[in-house]
């Protein structure tokens, strides 16, 4: 079953549907500007885990706690 998807690394509607297609859920980026503060990533991590969301670190593809 074709969905259309560019066959390209570069495509990120292709990653995003392969990575919704291998955890189950949708998803959503996390992007923070490069000078945020570091508390800010693991308070958002913190707030959307505890609504029974997972977040992926997308270098290692491994859960973040």
């Amino acid at each position: 079953m074709s969905h259309e998807l560019p066959d390209s690394l570069h495509s990120k509607e292709s990653a995003a549907k392969f990575l919704e297609y291998m955890r189950g859920r949708p998803l959503a980026w996390i992007h923070l500007p490069i000078d945020a503060e570091p508390t800010l990533l693991p308070m958002i991590v913190k707030i959307i885990s505890e609504l029974g969301h997972i977040v992926i670190d997308p270098d290692n593809m491994n859960p973040i706690n």
